[in-house]
C-alpha cells in the first residue's frame, strides 16, 4: 500500500526521495520525525509545501511540533529580501495599493516572495488561529500556531499577520483589536478591520465602551471619526446618538463634508429627538442644501416627520445621491 511505499522511501539512499516521501507523510498518518525532517526537508528551497504539510501532522507532540513548525518557518524567512513586507500581504501590495490587490506587482513581473505565500498559507489562510478552536476549521494545529503567533519567539511580521488574521474571521480579542486600531502605522485598510467594516464581522458589543472612548480623542481625522461611530452605532446605537448629538449641539458637525464621512453623523440622530428638539431641527434644516450631507439629512428630517423635507429627499433619491 501508499503507507508501505513511502516507509521504504523515507530510508533511500537519495535525498529528494527522503524529502518528499516525509512530506506525504502527514496525509497518510504516518508519523514524522523531527530530526529526519530537520535533515531532509529543512534542506529544501521552497518551503511553502513543508509548512503546509506539516499543518496536517497529527503525530508529534505540541512542543515538538511548535518547534518543528517554527524552524521551517525561521528557515524561509531567512531567504525573504523583505520579511516585514509580507505581515500586509493581502492587504497591501507592492504597489502600495490599499485594497492588497497585487495584480499590478504581477504585470510589472515582480516575482511574489515565496516567505510571503507561506506566511498566507499558514498563518492567515491556515488555521484561523484561535487558541480555543477555530471558528472556521476544525482540529489540526490551531492552538500551537496560535500560542506561538501570540509569543516573542514569533517574528513581528508573523505576529502582526496573524492579529490581522484573527481580527478578519473574529478571533481577536478586545486588546488585539484595539492594537490593531490605534497603530497608525498601519494602513487604513488594515485598521479598518478592527472596527469591522472590512470584510469582518460586526465589531463585538464589549467594544462599545472602546469605541466611545476613542471618539473622545483628539485630532482623530474625518475618516477616522466617522469609521468608530460607524462601528459604535452597530453595536451601542443609544450611545452613537449621544455623542452625535454632543458634536451637533456643539456645532461640530461641518457643511461640506464628505457624504459617506458625514452620513453616519446624521443617521445616529434618533427621529424622535429630531422630532422634538426645534434647535436640532433648524440646524438640520440649514443643510438640506448641502452637497455633502445634505441628502442624508432630508431622509433623517422625514423620518421625524417633517414635510419640510419631502421635496429633497425625492430629488436626492430621484438623481442618485440617496439610494
Amino acid at each position: 500500500d501508499i503507507a508501505s511505499l513511502l516507509l521504504q522511501a523515507s530510508r533511500a539512499d537519495d535525498t529528494e526521495l527522503r524529502a518528499g516521501a516525509q512530506l506525504l507523510f502527514p496525509l497518510y498518518g504516518i508519523g514524522l520525525d523531527a530530526e529526519t525532517w530537520r535533515r531532509d526537508v529543512l534542506r529544501r528551497g521552497d518551503l511553502l509545501v513543508p509548512a503546509a504539510c506539516l499543518l496536517l501532522d497529527e503525530s508529534l507532540p505540541p512542543a515538538e511540533f511548535t518547534a518543528l513548525f517554527s524552524e521551517t518557518v525561521l528557515k524561509a524567512r531567512s531567504t525573504s529580501r523583505d520579511p516585514k513586507v509580507c505581515a500586509l500581504r493581502g492587504f497591501v501590495s507592492e504597489n502600495g495599493n490599499e485594497n492588497g490587490n497585487e495584480s499590478e506587482d504581477e504585470e510589472a513581473g515582480r516575482v511574489e516572495d515565496p516567505y510571503c505565500r507561506l506566511l498566507a498559507g499558514a498563518i492567515r489562510y491556515g488555521p484561523m488561529l484561535s487558541e480555543e478552536g477555530s471558528t472556521t476549521v476544525d482540529g489540526g494545529r490551531s492552538r500551537e500556531i496560535a500560542a506561538w503567533t501570540r509569543s516573542s519567539s514569533a517574528p513581528p511580521e508573523i505576529r502582526l499577520q496573524a492579529r490581522i488574521a484573527r481580527a478578519q474571521y473574529g478571533n481577536a480579542t478586545e486588546a488585539e483589536l484595539l492594537e490593531l486600531w490605534s497603530d497608525r502605522d498601519l494602513p487604513w485598510s488594515v485598521r479598518r478591520i478592527a472596527l469591522g467594516l472590512s470584510q469582518a464581522p460586526k465589531p463585538a458589543p464589549d467594544l462599545a465602551s472602546a469605541f466611545s472612548r476613542e471618539l473622545r480623542v483628539a485630532g482623530r481625522s474625518a475618516a477616522e471619526e466617522s469609521a468608530l461611530l460607524s462601528a459604535l452605532h452597530a453595536v451601542d446605537p443609544d450611545e452613537a446618538a449621544r455623542i452625535a448629538l454632543e458634536r451637533w449641539e456643539n456645532g461640530e458637525i461641518a457643511p461640506g463634508g464628505e457624504p459617506d464621512q458625514a452620513g453616519i453623523w446624521v443617521k445616529s440622530l434618533p427621529a424622535a429627538r429630531i422630532a422634538s428638539d426645534p434647535k436640532l431641527r433648524a440646524t438640520l434644516k440649514a443643510l438640506l442644501k448641502d452637497d455633502g450631507v445634505g441628502p442624508q439629512v432630508a431622509a433623517a428630517l422625514a423620518r421625524a416627520g417633517d414635510a419640510e423635507a419631502l421635496p429633497p429627499l425625492l430629488r436626492a433619491v430621484r438623481t442618485g445621491c440617496l439610494t
